[in-house]
């Protein structure tokens, strides 16, 4: 079979009959949405919101516009559908988050959706259901922030969510039908519209129910996608929490869901307060940690602290080291737009610093880039023969997948093997043993491989016979070992690539790994 036939059926393979059937759907039911928008005659209700968080600074005066790194300056007429900087660039200029920036002004952020509005029937991007779903509910915080009463800003909101409700993003599903749902229950309570609420119920039922699972991950397994769903969820509970109109169960299950996603949180957070960057994740996209924890501090949400479980992360630590490691596949099955072919990747804090890490996400365009960041080689993991352990390909898509077994887990002791290789006749066993001052990790394959170690820009490290020694630690590798020093990059941010030292262990069967801590 045509090798890009037998990529193309391995991906279609995991998804719903729902995805495909929607998809087809919406392509041939092709249409021009914003005709839909007819300024219709409605009635609006304030609402009230207590403090949320702030978004980052993205918007400057004389429309100049900021997003992952890439500036651009209009003139009067913002070209709201602008692709030179790339999709996720001009869904970030149409998703609005900049009217609730700390120094956005009442007139400021009336003067650009204004323009918005005037300009609607030009506009193709942002009537895609993801940034309709986003932009309304910032339109919705900020018209209720500063009081605002607009009847024909008011009827665009609810013509927009009239689009939205004839095409909920079923062909994608995961993160973007919970965003959806998110900006119903918004527009539900803003128009005191019984369809409206209803839809977002059964949404917001159905797919928090789903995506969040029992240690309180978000399924997709982006620490970064987590905090923003996080995000949306705390602000539906101060939504709810603050404008009576629905006395059902709908705030207790958002906030049960609210606990379980902040424990997990809790536990993927380091000492320093940041977020490990697998799969897709960056900085300065979503809220901090700390941010969210005081926001859920100040809607009076509790939680436990509860052990890491379905999500398949695990952690090995004590007062020296922290390790975060991954022993799950590609999740989930039928959405793995956001996932890393990363299977047994970790990443290793110690005496409460980032030592080795994620070479992180910086694009999601379908570049050089994009393909090296979703590789196995880009994470802290095994290569065998130059392939991926899961094949990643596209911007969002994975074929063929690693499927993981777990031989033992405890609080000492983690080890599982993949079949990522069989293709290749290996399979690839991992053992991690964690000791007071010494993190030991076994690789076992049955042919050579290459085991990659990212480190922190500015580690000072050095090659010294059969180890790499660094500031307080040594890592100790198997005689048959052969170490390289290799120049490469890693990304805290979108479009942001800094220098930092890797490196690639040679080994034929078996490798030893001794991360000795030095006492201090």
């Amino acid at each position: 079979m045509n090798k890009k036939i037998t990529t193309h059926f391995n991906t279609i393979k995991y998804l719903k009959f729902r995805q495909i059937f929607y998809r087809l759907y919406y392509f041939f039911r092709k249409t021009d949405k914003s005709k839909y928008i007819r300024f219709s005659e409605i009635i609006s209700y304030p609402l009230i919101f207590q403090e949320s968080i702030n978004s980052y600074n993205s918007y400057k005066e004389l429309n100049n516009f900021t997003f992952i790194n890439i500036s651009h300056k209009f003139n009067e007429n913002i070209d709201w559908d602008y692709k030179k900087n790339g999709m996720l660039w001009a869904y970030n200029l149409n998703y609005f988050e900049f009217l609730l920036q700390k120094n956005m002004s009442k007139e400021a952020g009336l003067k650009l959706i204004n323009n918005y509005i005037g300009q609607h029937k030009n506009i193709k991007i942002g009537f895609d259901s993801y940034p309709i779903s986003l932009r309304n509910i910032f339109w919705i915080r900020f018209i209720s922030q500063h009081s605002i009463k607009d009847k024909r800003i008011d009827s665009f909101l609810f013509d927009s969510y009239k689009i939205l409700l004839k095409n909920l993003e079923y062909h994608i599903l995961a993160n973007h039908l919970l965003e959806n749902a998110f900006s119903l229950l918004f527009g539900a309570y803003y128009f005191k519209e019984e369809k409206i609420y209803k839809k977002a119920y059964k949404l917001l039922k159905i797919e928090l129910n789903e995506q969040i699972l029992n240690d309180g991950a978000h399924f997709e397994l982006s620490p970064m996608y987590h905090q923003i769903i996080l995000y949306r969820l705390l602000d539906c509970i101060n939504l709810l929490s603050n404008n009576i109109w629905k006395s059902d169960d709908l705030l207790e299950f958002l906030t049960t869901k609210a606990s379980l996603m902040l424990s997990w949180l809790e536990n993927m957070t380091f000492s320093s307060g940041k977020i490990p960057l697998i799969n897709d994740a960056a900085e300065n996209i979503a809220p901090t940690s700390k941010e969210l924890f005081e926001y859920a501090k100040r809607l009076n949400i509790k939680y436990s602290k509860l052990p890491l479980s379905d999500s398949n992360y695990r952690i090995l630590e004590n007062e020296k080291y922290k390790c975060i490691i991954d022993i799950g596949g590609i999740a989930p099955n039928y959405q793995p737009g956001h996932s890393h072919a990363d299977t047994f990747n970790f990443v290793l804090e110690i005496n409460n610093r980032p030592v080795i890490i994620d070479t992180g996400t910086s694009t999601y365009e379908n570049n050089a880039t994009r393909h090296f960041e979703r590789g196995t080689s880009a994470h802290n993991t095994v290569v065998i023969k130059n392939q991926n352990s899961s094949n990643v390909w596209g911007s969002h898509r994975v074929a063929q997948r690693a499927k993981v077994n777990v031989l033992e887990c405890n609080e000492n002791i983690i080890s599982a093997i993949h079949n990522g290789y069989g293709k290749i006749g290996t399979i690839h066993k991992r053992t991690f043993n964690k000791n007071d001052n010494l993190l030991q990790i076994i690789d076992e394959i049955n042919s050579e491989g290459v085991a990659y170690f990212h480190f922190q820009p500015n580690e000072q490290i050095e090659i010294k016979n059969n180890a790499i020694v660094g500031k307080d630690f040594s890592i100790i590798f198997s005689d048959n070992a052969k170490i390289e020093l290799c120049n490469s990059y890693c990304s805290f941010e979108f479009n942001k690539q800094i220098e930092n030292e890797s490196i690639k262990v040679i080994f034929f069967k078996k490798l030893e790994t001794n991360i000795q801590i030095k006492n201090q």
